[in-house]
């Protein structure tokens, strides 16, 4: 069985690549789906709401992140 050669990805690497390819503004109902479900709307609403989730902005009644805040908010709880 050939094995199949995995790419690594340095965290820099994966970051940039968020920048470049997330929206402007991420609505917190997308993130599932932006972030391969790794954080559920549910617990951002939980982390929001204790003041320790990205700074978000709500429009028409929508909690949203900009990419920026996102992007860093992740990179700041990575290892």
């Amino acid at each position: 069985m050939a094995r199949q050669k995995l790419k690594k990805y340095s965290q820099q690497t994966v970051f940039e690549s968020l920048l470049e390819t997330l929206p402007p503004l991420v609505p917190r109902k997308d993130l599932p789906k932006y972030l391969g479900s790794l954080i559920s709307t549910g617990h951002m609403a939980n982390l929001d709401s204790a003041g320790l989730g990205p700074q978000s902005i709500k429009i028409g009644g929508r909690v949203v992140y900009t990419r920026e805040s996102l992007v860093q908010w992740l990179e700041a709880r990575s290892q």
